[in-house]
């Protein structure tokens, strides 16, 4: 039995896509596909999903229904709060710092690298006031310009998350810089083009933005731990795969660079799906080249609605059996400790999970105008779980029947994560033409809701350019 965590954050997209949740702008959408992708994918190559019951309230009975073949984990009863604590105390050594303009924060630089593209932050003049506005650095008709807007209505609807999921308020500290190096205060005064003095603050997008950034990573860290606890996999929401890795190299200890590791995989074409014994032995990395299933699935259905049931539909035939089979057999070689045998081991099987994952593309692969849109997933196996997490685990409450599934799962030694390429979904999935509006036809825009922040942009030509109505940071 193998069995994926997912995060409230990918449900609620899905919920978005099939209309169940209104949005506030379609910027959100090409990020929710990503997620709906995701879902699918955990669907097609794991034998059961879990989550973990902390939904809001009110809606948390209808997720469930909504959801009825995700079996969702009590956090009292599997004694999660300690990993809720540890997230806290994660988040509060994670205080983004801008320096000149330009973030020095790991996870933040990383993920602009990973979509291509550049951000700066200036003070811009408003209610005689200078705010500090993250803008795009480049022109406002390019294709980076769109993808900055869905990866930043990504990150504001993470506040949707938090909300969701929590009555609690994440602040949108930062530390600040001048491009001297100087420290910028709440009390520090900007002088302006004619020489006056002048009071500056954090405009209200940049807050937004910042609270969903550190939401993300807040719960990044929190699911992180949690699926080891479980001895989950992590299939979290795209937007949250960089902090992910980069959170999983710190909390083992990884040697190098485990966050350009993963994300090198993610450019570089590989004839090698399965590499072993990478980071002084303890990880195996699992390199797929998956079709865009959910290209498949609504040219079959024509109905947003019906895209999980027939993902549940194909998960039975043989092409997904196998890879599935071949995935845990990975999986037991670590579980067993049979460590010295895991090459010979694992060549034994590669050449039959390559066999069928080769017939998954031609099979489920749908050409658009665009054409035939193939993405990467990665998949990393720690070998050596329990050894090295940095703290005391908590005991799982006994006086209630744990799910066979689940009470399998606790006895391995092995946990895995998964991570997908939201560059590469936010690129491809605009392209998709007429599947594209199949997909989104039943998403409802509440024209109530509050609209998403408005992005600017700075044109590189005038980026140290002070005005009468910017200053350069």
């Amino acid at each position: 039995m193998a069995y994926a965590l997912i995060d409230n954050s990918t449900l609620t997209s899905v919920q978005r896509i099939l209309g169940e949740i209104s949005i506030r702008s379609n910027e959100v959408v090409d990020s929710d596909i990503s997620a709906f992708e995701n879902l699918i994918q955990a669907i097609l190559f794991y034998d059961d999903l879990i989550a973990i019951d902390d939904y809001k309230e009110t809606y948390r009975e209808d997720r469930k229904r909504k959801f009825e073949f995700i079996r969702f984990i009590n956090s009292k009863s599997f004694n999660l709060e300690k990993f809720e604590d540890k997230a806290n105390q994660e988040l509060k050594r994670f205080i983004p710092t801008i320096r000149g303009g330009n973030f020095e924060e790991e996870n933040i630089k990383r993920l602009f690298d990973l979509l291509k593209i550049n951000v700066i932050c200036t003070w811009d003049l408003g209610d005689s006031v200078y705010h500090l506005t993250l803008k795009l650095l480049g022109n406002v008709d390019s294709s980076e310009f769109k993808k900055y807007g869905a990866l930043s209505s990504a990150i504001f609807n993470e506040l949707n998350d938090l909300y969701s999921c929590s009555n609690g308020k994440i602040n949108s500290q930062v530390k600040l810089y001048n491009s001297q190096g100087n420290l910028i205060s709440p009390s520090t005064k900007l002088i302006d083009k004619l020489g006056y003095e002048k009071d500056q603050d954090l405009s209200k997008s940049f807050q937004y933005f910042m609270e969903g950034l550190k939401w993300g990573y807040l719960r990044t860290v929190y699911y992180s731990n949690v699926a080891e606890h479980l001895r989950a996999d992590v299939f979290l929401h795209p937007i949250r795969h960089v902090s992910c890795a980069r959170y999983k190299g710190i909390m083992h200890g990884f040697s190098g660079d485990y966050l350009s590791d993963v994300l090198k995989n993610f450019s570089i074409l590989t004839s090698k799906i399965i590499e072993s014994n990478i980071n002084v032995g303890r990880l195996t990395k699992i390199t797929f080249d998956v079709p865009l299933m959910i290209a498949w699935l609504i040219q079959k259905t024509k109905d947003p609605s019906k895209i999980i049931e027939e993902a549940h539909n194909i998960k039975s035939t043989n092409l997904f059996v196998r890879v599935r089979e071949d995935l845990k057999i990975i999986r037991n070689i670590y579980d067993d400790d049979k460590f010295s045998q895991a090459q010979k081991e694992i060549s034994k099987i590669e050449k039959d999970l390559e066999n069928a994952l080769n017939n998954i593309k031609a099979n489920y692969s749908v050409k658009v105008d665009s054409g035939i849109h193939i993405l990467p997933m990665i998949k990393i196996i720690n070998g050596v779980f329990s050894k090295i997490l940095p703290f005391n685990i908590p005991e799982i409450d006994r006086s209630f029947t744990i799910p066979e599934p689940i009470k399998e799962c606790l006895k391995k030694n092995s946990t895995a994560t998964i991570y997908r390429n939201i560059a590469k979904d936010l690129s491809c999935i605009p392209q998709l033409g007429e599947t594209y509006e199949l997909i989104t036809k039943n998403i409802h825009v509440d024209p109530n809701k509050r609209e998403a922040a408005k992005l600017r942009v700075e044109d590189p030509k005038y980026l140290h350019a002070k005005t009468d109505w910017k200053i350069p940071m």
